[in-house]
C-alpha cells in the first residue's frame, strides 16, 4: 500500500506498470498457443519488453525513494 506522502503521478505510474505486466502475461499465454518455430522471435520480443517494464519499474521506485 503507497505511503500517503508518495507522489500520487509515481502512484499512477506504478498501477499503469502493474496493468502492462497483466497484458504482457496474457500475450505470454497467447503466444503459447503458437508453434515454437512460430513463436521464436515473438517470445524474444516478449521477453525484451518485460525486461524494459522491469528497468521502469525499478527507475519509478527510485524516484519515489527520492534516490
Amino acid at each position: 500500500m503507497p505511503t500517503p506522502n508518495l507522489d500520487p503521478r509515481l502512484v499512477t505510474l506504478m498501477t499503469r506498470c502493474r496493468s502492462l505486466r497483466t497484458e504482457l502475461d496474457r500475450l505470454d499465454d497467447a503466444l503459447s498457443l503458437l508453434d515454437r518455430a512460430e513463436r521464436a522471435d515473438l517470445d524474444s520480443s516478449a521477453i525484451m519488453m518485460r525486461d524494459l517494464l522491469d528497468g521502469l519499474e525499478t527507475d519509478i521506485e527510485a524516484r519515489a525513494a527520492g534516490r
